[in-house]
Protein backbone atom coordinates (compact mmCIF):
# COMPACT_ATOMS: atom_id res chain seq x y z
CA UNK A 1 0.00 0.00 0.00
CA UNK A 2 1.15 3.41 -0.92
CA UNK A 3 -0.08 6.25 0.67
CA UNK A 4 -0.08 9.85 -0.40
CA UNK A 5 -1.11 12.76 1.43
CA UNK A 6 -2.91 16.09 0.35
CA UNK A 7 -3.17 19.28 1.85
CA UNK A 8 -7.51 20.54 1.51
CA UNK A 9 -8.36 23.79 0.70
CA UNK A 10 -8.48 24.57 4.40
CA UNK A 11 -4.99 23.53 5.08
CA UNK A 12 -5.55 19.52 6.27
CA UNK A 13 -3.53 16.76 5.38
CA UNK A 14 -5.90 13.88 3.98
CA UNK A 15 -4.42 10.42 3.12
CA UNK A 16 -5.34 8.52 0.32
CA UNK A 17 -4.09 5.04 0.11
CA UNK A 18 -4.13 2.64 -2.81
CA UNK A 19 -2.35 -0.63 -3.77
CA UNK A 20 0.10 -1.27 -5.77
CA UNK A 21 0.62 -4.33 -7.99
CA UNK A 22 3.46 -6.72 -6.52
CA UNK A 23 5.32 -6.69 -9.82
CA UNK A 24 5.21 -3.21 -10.00
CA UNK A 25 6.90 -3.41 -6.60
CA UNK A 26 9.19 -5.10 -7.67
CA UNK A 27 10.34 -4.18 -11.02
CA UNK A 28 11.31 -0.94 -9.33
CA UNK A 29 13.47 -3.02 -6.87
CA UNK A 30 14.78 -5.21 -9.52
CA UNK A 31 15.33 -1.61 -11.61
CA UNK A 32 17.02 0.34 -9.02
CA UNK A 33 19.37 -2.41 -8.27
CA UNK A 34 20.54 -3.07 -12.19
CA UNK A 35 20.14 0.65 -13.66
CA UNK A 36 23.65 0.54 -14.82
CA UNK A 37 23.71 -2.57 -16.90
CA UNK A 38 19.90 -3.42 -17.96
CA UNK A 39 19.73 -3.02 -22.34
CA UNK A 40 16.92 -2.77 -23.64
CA UNK A 41 16.30 -5.90 -26.42
CA UNK A 42 12.79 -6.10 -28.07
CA UNK A 43 10.35 -3.06 -28.57
CA UNK A 44 6.67 -3.93 -30.13
CA UNK A 45 3.04 -2.38 -29.97
CA UNK A 46 1.93 -5.83 -29.51
CA UNK A 47 2.26 -6.24 -25.77
CA UNK A 48 1.87 -10.36 -26.25
CA UNK A 49 4.00 -10.87 -28.27
CA UNK A 50 6.71 -9.09 -26.25
CA UNK A 51 5.24 -11.10 -23.36
CA UNK A 52 6.00 -14.33 -24.83
CA UNK A 53 9.22 -13.15 -25.70
CA UNK A 54 9.58 -12.66 -22.08
CA UNK A 55 8.40 -15.90 -21.12
CA UNK A 56 11.57 -17.31 -23.64
CA UNK A 57 13.64 -15.23 -21.10
CA UNK A 58 12.10 -16.02 -17.71
CA UNK A 59 12.86 -19.72 -18.78
CA UNK A 60 16.12 -19.23 -20.05
CA UNK A 61 16.82 -18.35 -16.11
CA UNK A 62 18.32 -14.71 -18.04
CA UNK A 63 16.67 -11.56 -15.78
CA UNK A 64 14.36 -9.26 -17.12
CA UNK A 65 11.42 -6.69 -17.41
CA UNK A 66 9.31 -5.00 -19.53
CA UNK A 67 9.35 -1.29 -19.35
CA UNK A 68 6.45 0.30 -20.56
CA UNK A 69 3.92 -2.66 -19.43
CA UNK A 70 1.59 -0.35 -17.78
CA UNK A 71 1.60 2.86 -19.71
CA UNK A 72 1.72 1.48 -23.76
CA UNK A 73 -1.81 2.00 -24.31
CA UNK A 74 -3.59 4.45 -21.41
CA UNK A 75 -1.35 7.74 -21.88
CA UNK A 76 -2.11 8.08 -25.68
CA UNK A 77 -5.12 6.94 -28.10
CA UNK A 78 -2.22 7.55 -30.89
CA UNK A 79 0.60 4.95 -31.45
CA UNK A 80 3.79 6.01 -30.06
CA UNK A 81 6.94 4.05 -29.97
CA UNK A 82 7.85 6.07 -26.54
CA UNK A 83 5.01 3.97 -24.70
CA UNK A 84 5.53 0.49 -26.43
CA UNK A 85 6.31 -2.33 -24.26
CA UNK A 86 10.35 -2.84 -24.41
CA UNK A 87 11.63 -5.63 -23.37
CA UNK A 88 15.12 -5.15 -21.35
CA UNK A 89 17.37 -7.83 -19.73
CA UNK A 90 19.33 -7.02 -16.42
CA UNK A 91 22.88 -7.75 -16.82
CA UNK A 92 24.71 -6.65 -19.12
CA UNK A 93 26.40 -10.07 -19.60
CA UNK A 94 22.97 -11.51 -20.68
CA UNK A 95 22.50 -9.54 -23.97
CA UNK A 96 24.62 -11.86 -26.15
CA UNK A 97 22.34 -14.73 -25.02
CA UNK A 98 19.07 -13.49 -24.70
CA UNK A 99 19.65 -12.02 -28.49
CA UNK A 100 20.56 -15.54 -29.93
CA UNK A 101 17.61 -17.18 -28.20
CA UNK A 102 15.19 -14.49 -29.52
CA UNK A 103 17.13 -14.40 -32.91
CA UNK A 104 16.13 -18.46 -32.88
CA UNK A 105 12.95 -17.78 -32.19
CA UNK A 106 11.65 -14.78 -34.38
CA UNK A 107 13.78 -16.18 -37.72
CA UNK A 108 12.33 -19.41 -37.76
CA UNK A 109 11.08 -20.89 -40.88
CA UNK A 110 7.27 -21.37 -40.66
CA UNK A 111 5.98 -24.96 -40.17
CA UNK A 112 4.98 -25.96 -43.38
CA UNK A 113 3.42 -29.47 -42.06
CA UNK A 114 -0.22 -30.03 -42.68
CA UNK A 115 -2.74 -29.48 -39.74
CA UNK A 116 -4.03 -32.83 -38.12
CA UNK A 117 -7.06 -34.02 -36.31
CA UNK A 118 -6.84 -35.35 -32.74
CA UNK A 119 -7.75 -39.14 -32.87
CA UNK A 120 -9.22 -38.59 -29.33
CA UNK A 121 -11.46 -35.26 -29.35
CA UNK A 122 -11.39 -34.64 -33.14
CA UNK A 123 -10.20 -31.10 -33.00
CA UNK A 124 -8.24 -29.87 -35.85
CA UNK A 125 -4.36 -29.02 -34.38
CA UNK A 126 -2.13 -26.96 -36.64
CA UNK A 127 0.62 -29.24 -37.82
CA UNK A 128 3.67 -27.78 -35.71
CA UNK A 129 1.96 -29.02 -32.88
CA UNK A 130 3.03 -32.39 -31.21
CA UNK A 131 0.18 -32.74 -28.99
CA UNK A 132 -3.78 -31.87 -28.93
CA UNK A 133 -4.34 -28.01 -28.05
CA UNK A 134 -7.61 -29.26 -26.31
CA UNK A 135 -6.98 -32.64 -24.97
CA UNK A 136 -3.64 -32.73 -25.18
CA UNK A 137 -3.13 -36.35 -26.66
CA UNK A 138 -0.05 -37.25 -28.12
CA UNK A 139 -0.21 -36.45 -32.15
CA UNK A 140 -0.64 -40.45 -33.66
Amino acid sequence: MIALYLRGSHSRKRRIGFDVPQNALLSFAVLAGYRSSMREIYVNQDYTRVGFYKSVLDEAGIPNLIRNDATHSSLTELPSPIFFPALCVLRDEDYDRAMKLLGEIHYAPSSDLPDWQCPKCHAEVPGNFDSCWQCESAKA
